[in-house]
């Protein structure tokens, strides 16, 4: 028969000191790469309310784009009218 072969005390106290190691690392590992989810959701409604704000001022700023530029669009046409017709008097076209 073969003889097993026993560990020793120091290499029993090594192994069980690599697995408290493993252990705790995976504990940090898994404190690091998940998130608990009630501050998932905090941040998810955060990030929501951040999201709505600056849709709601993109918006805001599109509007007012538009309106700039229908009002320039508008002074552009009444000044091109108004120097037509000032044209249009002055030279008796």
């Amino acid at each position: 028969m073969a003889e097993e072969i026993q560990p020793t005390l120091g290499e029993v106290m090594r192994r069980l000191d690599d697995l408290t190691m493993e252990v705790k690392q995976m504990n940090l590992n898994v404190g690091q790469t998940y998130l608990r989810k009630d501050v998932y959701d905090s941040d998810s409604e955060r990030f929501s309310q951040a999201l709505e704000h600056i849709t709601d001022r993109i918006e805001k700023m599109e509007s007012r784009s538009e309106w700039v530029i229908r009002t320039v669009g508008a002074l552009f046409i009444m000044s091109v009218v108004g120097a037509s017709m000032y044209v249009g008097q002055t030279f008796g076209i």
